[in-house]
């Protein structure tokens, strides 16, 4: 008995994987397939933009450093 048991279930895991597999591809089979997908230019925009708020950041933080200097 129990091994008429771990044979339907087996089975009815294998169908069930089957299934999902089914649906998994044919939704990815309806999907355009660079959707989602970052370029190498993109980060290299992000990459640019990152630095160059970085290097303002710096110029006006050293500019207020020295105006703050100069009060005390």
């Amino acid at each position: 008995m129990l091994y008429l048991l771990t044979t339907l279930a087996l089975l009815g895991h294998r169908f069930h994987h089957s299934l999902t597999d089914r649906y998994q591809r044919a939704r990815a089979a309806d999907r355009d397939p660079e959707e989602g997908a970052i370029t190498l230019e993109q980060v290299m925009w992000v990459g640019i933009a990152i630095g160059f708020v970085t290097l303002v950041a710096g110029a006006i933080r050293t500019y207020l450093d020295a105006q703050v200097g100069k009060i005390q």
